[in-house]
């Protein structure tokens, strides 16, 4: 119910680029290029951006309320570290989510499935009305893509020096079981070298860093220019080059980038229509979990926790049709049950009135086929929240 994995991505972050930093130092110092024992070794990138500076990255978020992001010490260039994919576009992100809010949407399952399968079609950037420039969105019910890889958080952050972009990330729970190398394990891996057993150094390095990789990498959707008077339709995905479960196709990532942007954006229309002290949000308050002697290094300490709860109750047989779903989602066989997608809309009379505010929600429903009576369409639910 915090930023724990947005913690455990910044960590894996780190380890890769300190892996980079000791191949870089331990081949210069062995005085070759690419070179160990007359084999060509694995490509190093330059000593710059990251790989130089990522130990002072931590320092830098303590300070990101009033210093702007440091691209050149913590993004470094295109041509050097662009191949990193979104792992290396969470320095940014993480950067403007401890400038601007370290703040953290936790949702009830019953609210993450109804906007999950609310459509956003025709909803523009100026109707949303974001809470913050950034924010962390726990997902109590994961995603799941084709793949089985499930992503249990949702961040969203302006996109660096791209004028109305933004970006937004999915974190999997896979991360959480990320464990950093110990001091003990780095000192080995020195000693190696220092012995001169420089076959075993290069394999061992390799696995660690191959290890670091596979817990990396996410789907990301970047938005160019997302004017206000631009559809939140009109995005762009990131491909993920660099996953451990394998690269997703264009496909795979808009399916489940879809329902992030659907949770993500439905949650700021649905906390304008709540009123003022509303039970079904909470106050901000501080990680209850937060020990008294935690690292002031760590991003997680002092994040605030708001949670948000559905003013609707799934009935049971909804329930079931939800749980039918995952089921048969793998196996291709035919629903027994027709979903049928929500909306955000206007009241009537003003829907022909650009900005007017999105006050109906229509929320999804799930009907029996087998009790419909034969040419009969699928009813939904409208509810008009003042």
């Amino acid at each position: 119910m915090n930023a724990y994995l947005l913690e455990k991505g910044l960590q894996i972050w780190e380890q890769l680029f300190a892996l980079m930093q000791m191949s870089h130092d331990d081949l210069n110092d062995f005085g070759y290029s690419n070179k160990m024992n007359g084999r060509d070794v694995m490509p190093r990138r330059p000593l710059s951006g990251p790989v130089a500076h990522f130990r002072d990255f931590r320092k830098h978020l303590l300070t990101a309320v009033t210093d702007p992001f440091d691209g050149a010490r913590f993004l470094g260039s295109d041509n050097d570290f662009g191949n990193l994919g979104s792992l290396r576009l969470m320095a940014p992100a993480i950067h403007a989510w401890s400038k601007h809010s370290r703040r953290v949407f936790h949702l009830t399952p019953e609210l993450q499935i109804l906007l999950q399968h609310t459509s956003l079609e025709g909803v523009m950037w100026s109707e949303v009305g974001f809470p913050f420039e950034s924010f962390l969105v726990n997902l109590t019910v994961p995603i799941c893509d084709d793949r089985g890889r499930t992503y249990g958080a949702i961040l969203y952050a302006p996109m660096l020096d791209k004028e109305g972009g933004r970006e937004i990330h999915l974190l999997p729970t896979d991360i959480a079981d990320f464990e950093p190398m110990k001091p003990d394990e780095w000192a080995d891996l020195k000693e190696l070298f220092r012995r001169g057993r420089f076959e075993l150094y290069e394999k061992r390095l390799e696995r660690l860093m191959s290890k670091t990789i596979k817990a990396s990498g996410w789907p990301l959707s970047r938005i160019y220019g997302g004017s206000d008077d631009s559809l939140i339709s009109d995005v762009s995905y990131f491909p993920n080059e660099r996953c451990g479960k394998g690269r997703l196709e264009e496909d795979e990532i808009v399916s489940i980038v879809d329902y992030a942007k659907n949770i993500l954006v439905g949650l700021c229309l649905y906390l304008k229509t709540l009123p003022p002290g509303s039970s079904h949000q909470s106050e901000w308050k501080k990680n209850p979990n937060r020990k008294a002697t935690a690292d002031h290094r760590a991003i997680s300490s002092e994040v605030e926790v708001c949670k948000v709860s559905c003013q609707f109750t799934l009935t049971d047989e909804e329930i079931r049709a939800i749980e039918y779903e995952k089921v048969l989602k793998c196996t291709g066989r035919e629903m027994p049950w027709h979903r049928r997608r929500g909306a955000w809309c206007r009241q009537k009379g003003f829907g022909h009135i650009p900005g007017f505010p999105r006050t109906k929600w229509r929320r999804p429903t799930w009907v029996r086929i087998d009790r419909m009576q034969e040419g009969q369409l699928q009813g939904g639910s409208t509810t008009i929240v003042k």
